[in-house]
């Protein structure tokens, strides 16, 4: 049986309440749950852990907050098992859990070292893009050999590909290679020089100027991080840096279907997001703070029997905070749908929903309606 792996900080109430429901949805698949949580909410995690996993659950909170790598290295040192899920929050899983146990037995049972289980479309990899890399076909994946050989190739058909990512299935060994890369005991973390490089060279060669720079520097025990050393993504790695032997060879997995998808970034595919689906933030709202830019108030004049959609996406890559909208009826009679809600509106009352529920406004008799949209992408103020 696998082991899933959490190393995360939860430091929101939102936070705990997807940490809760990301468990309970991946509760009976593993055989170890080796855990440890970082921030104000961590006592309250661990505590909801232990009360669905009992004696399968294996917690880290003595090990230090100060550095993800290492704690993560002592972490898989406990871990017996080859076949390791790391577990993120905030990615949630969109098929089904038999087919998802189905995914980590064709790991195994294939010998596989890494698939990534989430961002399905903004990995530009998938089973019809494929075919040169040499490929083996599974029931529930793809597989090819990832070697001095098919590096170019890959290289070409997706330029922004991970050849490590967080949200992954792993082998301990490929775990373990990468942590003994990144586990300098000096570590070099400056805003300022990454920046630098960012404006000098631009995304993503400054990334491969860093990794060759690192190869020089781990002869003097030193590493160049591109985030804090807390943070587990300095583990992450893409088809242009190296930083393993250019020897080590890999057996890489392919999904042929969506597993789990982020609930708030798109990492470069629009749509790609949970909320940018509306299968988030659905319930209804207070007031927003103050603080939260917003559009011109507009009035509509409905004709009964007419209906208007409020539904809005931000364009951004990452929402942070869910664009809102303010409705509130004048005049008339009219009924409010989304996913989850249908309501009467009461003249003079405004309601708050989030614009990714696909609010739909129905006029059962002729109306006057006004809304707003709230949204932290606007200009600060909007008159």
């Amino acid at each position: 049986m696998p082991a899933l792996l959490a190393n995360v900080r939860i430091n929101t109430t939102d936070r705990l309440d997807d940490f809760k429901s990301g468990l309970r949805d991946l509760c009976g698949l593993f055989e170890e749950y080796h855990i440890k949580v970082r921030g104000p909410f961590a006592a309250q995690s661990i505590q909801f852990a232990h009360s669905i996993l009992e004696q399968r659950l294996y917690t880290y909170q003595h090990l230090s907050c100060e550095d993800w790598i290492e704690s993560s290295q002592i972490i898989l040192s406990h871990i017996q098992s080859n076949e390791i899920h790391i577990f993120l929050e905030d990615h949630k899983r969109c098929c089904s859990k038999k087919e998802y146990a189905s995914v980590l037995k064709e790991f195994a049972s294939r010998k596989l070292d890494y698939l990534p289980y989430s961002f399905f479309r903004a990995q530009q990899l998938d089973t019809s893009n494929i075919l040169p890399l040499g490929i083996t076909q599974g029931d529930h994946l793809c597989s090819f050999q990832l070697d001095t050989t098919t590096r170019p190739l890959l290289l070409a058909i997706s330029p922004r590909y991970c050849t490590f990512s967080l949200c992954s299935i792993v082998s301990k060994r490929y775990l373990q290679l990468l942590f003994r890369s990144c586990s300098q005991p000096n570590k070099i973390y400056s805003s300022k020089l990454l920046t630098i490089c960012i404006l000098l060279f631009g995304y993503p060669r400054y990334k491969s100027l860093i990794s060759a720079l690192n190869t020089l520097l781990s002869h003097v025990k030193c590493i160049i991080c591109l985030y804090t050393p807390d943070s587990p993504f300095n583990l992450e790695q893409s088809i242009q840096e190296r930083l393993l032997s250019p020897r080590t060879s890999l057996v890489v997995g392919v999904p042929r279907y969506e597993m789990f998808a982020n609930s708030d970034d798109d990492n470069g595919a629009y749509g790609e997001s949970l909320v940018k689906r509306g299968r988030t933030h659905t319930v209804p709202l207070v007031n927003p703070a103050n603080t939260t830019p917003t559009s011109p108030i507009f009035q509509l004049n409905l004709k009964a029997s007419e209906q208007f959609d409020l539904t809005y996406y931000s364009r951004v890559s990452r929402i942070t905070a869910p664009p809102q909208v303010r409705v509130s009826l004048i005049y008339g009679r009219v009924m409010l749908r989304t996913q989850q809600l249908e309501k009467l509106l009461e003249p003079g009352t405004d309601l708050y929903l989030y614009t990714t529920s696909s609010p739909i406004l129905m006029a059962e008799s002729d109306a006057l309606v006004e809304y707003q949209v709230y949204d932290t992408i606007f200009p600060l103020p909007c008159v």
